[in-house]
């Protein structure tokens, strides 16, 4: 089975047409798939999509009789090819009455601009986006690994300095997580960040991305801005 990738081009015309960049040999001539391992030999054997810098997202169409009729690239990328906050990310979780310090680097945080809140005029509903890859350690401020738990796992365990959560405001009588561009000294309430530093964000929400490669899994945390970010012009 021969598989054949194009690229788009735009045309003199400005109309688009298909070059071809590379011709695949896949197997014996035989172009069927009748497996799942059958399917994972055309994509690791064949295409090597494993050895691509980034995420692809490819579709192997079959007939009824498992012959396959066309090989379509639906999407490519990944959160790992958009720069890295190097400078860290402080998260901020409170357990009984005590607030805890979780320290993240390689994490991305994707937040609107000051020009961009003063434009559209919505600066309470402005949020900012919070990438956690699966892969990136959670630290405490000593420097040990913590465990993520879900909120209310985290509530009620006994050991919340061996572990880190997400917090969404309005689940926990005001205790919301929030976090700081910045890796801070120690642990401090919403207030006092607010006073000291100039990117707050309270955690509105979160989803776990657990699907793909090991690379493209993560936390998504969508956050509320909430300090001296609104005052920029």
């Amino acid at each position: 089975m021969f598989i054949t990738s194009y690229k788009p081009v735009l045309q003199k015309n400005r109309l688009m047409a298909l070059e071809p960049v590379r011709d695949y040999l896949c197997g014996d001539g035989d172009d069927t798939v009748r497996s799942t391992a059958a399917a994972a030999h055309v994509f690791v054997d064949c295409i090597r999509l494993h050895e691509e810098a980034d995420e692809h997202m490819v579709v192997l169409c079959l007939n009824a009789s498992g012959r396959v009729t066309g090989c379509f690239e639906m999407t490519a990328g990944s959160i790992m090819n958009v720069p890295f906050d190097v400078g860290g990310i402080s998260l901020i979780n409170f357990h009984s009455g005590s607030s805890f310090l979780v320290l993240f680097r390689g994490v991305m945080l994707q937040a609107l601009n000051g020009q961009g809140v003063q434009r559209r005029g919505d600066a309470e509903e402005s949020q900012a986006t919070l990438c956690i890859p699966l892969t990136v350690r959670a630290e405490s401020a000593a420097g040990e690994t913590l465990t993520f738990l879900p909120p209310l796992e985290y509530a009620s365990c006994t050991d919340p300095e061996k572990h880190w959560t997400l917090q969404p405001e309005g689940e926990s009588a005001g205790r919301s997580s929030f976090f700081v561009k910045g890796e801070l000294p120690e642990a401090c309430a919403l207030a006092e960040a607010r006073e000291n530093y100039d990117f707050v964000y309270v955690v509105a929400g979160w989803q776990l991305h657990d699907y793909g490669s090991r690379a493209m899994q993560h936390w998504e945390v969508v956050s509320k801005v909430s300090s001296r970010f609104y005052q920029y012009s």
